[in-house]
């Protein structure tokens, strides 16, 4: 399963957050994975509603195809943080 068979694009966030996107027009949805997944967990989710609404996925550090230089930092300031980035990077 490739990312592509569901998502519409793939881009890197600062080189380090890995983030799918699935539609282009409706509401806006972002999705946070659980531990041990990665943003694939709503690959089919995503290939079901991108004609209705646009859908974002991203890994967190440790998970999925993120790298950065401490990914072993999974505190839940370290995880806010990651998606407080996440979350005005696709505003």
């Amino acid at each position: 399963m490739t990312w592509n068979e569901f998502f519409d694009s793939h881009q890197m966030i600062d080189g380090v957050v890995p983030l799918y996107k699935a539609g282009n027009s409706g509401n806006l949805f972002v999705c946070l994975h659980g531990a041990g997944h990665s943003a694939m967990s709503f690959a089919v989710l995503a290939e079901k509603v991108k004609s209705d609404c646009i859908l974002f996925a991203f890994d967190f550090r440790g998970h999925g195809s993120h790298f950065c230089e401490n990914e072993t930092d999974l505190s839940e300031a370290t995880l806010i943080s990651d998606t407080l980035k996440v979350l005005n990077y696709v505003h």
